[in-house]
């Protein structure tokens, strides 16, 4: 019942505001891993693009962006399995809202907060409802000799995709960082600490809750007025509380540019070598490329293409392995159609091998996971829009109890305040 009066709300929504239409044009950027706005001087790093086209609203010395979003998705295949699939209806409703702060008279600092919740509501399967929560301050500040900048990620989520899991497992994300700038003519030297810890609510994968703590020393030079080179050495800690074996540290030395990359591209360019090492001495460690690159295109006003590429060794959960090998792809094609219609294609690869031997199957795991979708967005005005869209997903696993594919529609809108 409550999926059918949600599915009313929706057309009685779309058919409200196609009498009330105004011209606006519409802005919509959807990446799995965010270019995270690094190409901005003096390293000010927006937390979510989400908010770019939204108009802020100043409440004193806050100007407030906030978004409102509801969707009703059919998937036909929930738990991500290769065999007796299941289908559902499920309404998500995102609240999201941004506060920026600037500070100084001649505005030299940042302070932003941003806060989104995306709530999942399950027609049949009411044991498969969520929330997963994200929230995020980031705070920089100019200074004569360069910058600082402070930032912490938080989520809690049971998503997941670009994981290993294909059933929800509810954990939490804490990323903090902070990196010092010091500057001289067009040369900087930037030095950065992370600390990342990720814990599991589940006992099953407690064994799994680590923290990973990293320095680095950057070089960056301003080859041109809006690009800069770089070289970068990054030295981590890996320390999982449960498990020293699974414990380590690794090196790895990167370069490359940032800024505008090309006349009509922005964004950041790492490649480098990484030499990863574990505890255990039975555990094979990772020694090799490992790429970073995030990059948006605006070929003309109407057409943009948004790549995103990822490749090295991600921590895993699979059995007896420490760390998987992943070359991860993503591309996202917004195309204005007319004065109101949008439309959007994305495409994705994740090639995720496995170092060690299953000790059941006696194989290595491979996967190949695809996904493949398209948007169709329908611009009201500057505050309000409606999307239809549908996404393919498979993974092409040679370990057949990962093996699946899913087919998910959606119709939704959003509002922008």
């Amino acid at each position: 019942m409550r999926t059918i009066k949600s599915i009313v709300a929706v057309f009685v929504f779309l058919t409200f505001f196609a009498s009330n239409t105004l011209f606006a044009q519409t802005a919509a950027d959807v990446q799995p891993i965010s270019v995270n706005n690094a190409f901005n001087d003096d390293a000010i790093r927006h937390i979510n693009n989400d908010f770019d086209d939204v108009v802020a609203r100043p409440v004193g010395p806050v100007n407030i962006k906030a978004t409102a979003a509801d969707e009703i998705q059919y998937d036909s295949n929930i738990f991500w399995t290769p065999n007796n699939k299941k289908s559902d209806l499920i309404d998500v409703a995102s609240p999201a809202i941004q506060l920026n702060m600037p500070l100084g008279v001649d505005q030299r600092g940042l302070v932003q907060l941003m806060y989104k919740a995306d709530i999942g509501t399950f027609s049949n399967f009411k044991s498969q409802n969520y929330i997963n929560q994200y929230a995020a301050f980031n705070s920089n500040y100019r200074l004569s000799f360069g910058y600082i900048n402070v930032q912490d990620d938080f989520d809690h989520t049971v998503d997941r995709a670009s994981t290993e899991f294909t059933n929800e497992v509810e954990r939490t994300d804490n990323d903090a960082s902070v990196a010092v700038g010091v500057k001289f003519n067009k040369l900087t030297m930037e030095t950065g600490y992370t600390d990342e810890l990720r814990t599991y609510q589940d006992d099953q994968f407690t064994p799994f809750n680590h923290t990973e703590d990293m320095v680095s020393e950057t070089a960056l030079y301003q080859i041109f007025p809006k690009t800069q080179g770089f070289v970068e050495y990054d030295h981590g800690f890996i320390t999982y509380d449960k498990n020293s074996g699974r414990s380590g540290d690794y090196d790895e030395e990167l370069a490359g540019l940032k800024g505008n990359i090309t006349a009509k591209t922005q964004g950041i360019v790492k490649i480098g070598y990484q030499d990863r090492s574990y505890n255990a001495s039975s555990s094979p460690g990772f020694s090799g490329l490992i790429a970073n690159v995030g990059t948006i295109t605006q070929f003309t006003s109407r057409t943009k293409l948004s790549l995103t590429y990822v490749q090295g060794a991600q921590e895993s959960t699979y059995l007896n392995n420490n760390f998987y090998d992943m070359h991860y792809f993503y591309a996202t094609l917004d195309q204005k159609l007319m004065t109101r219609w949008s439309l959007q294609l994305l495409s994705g690869i994740s090639r995720n091998t496995y170092p060690e031997v299953d000790p059941t199957l006696f194989q290595k795991r491979q996967d190949s996971i695809l996904v493949a979708g398209t948007s169709l967005i329908y611009t009201f005005n500057q505050w309000a829009s409606a999307k239809i869209s549908y996404t393919f997903r498979e993974d092409m696993s040679n370990i057949k109890s990962q093996s699946y594919n899913d087919h998910l529609w959606t119709a939704g809108f959003e509002l922008k305040f």
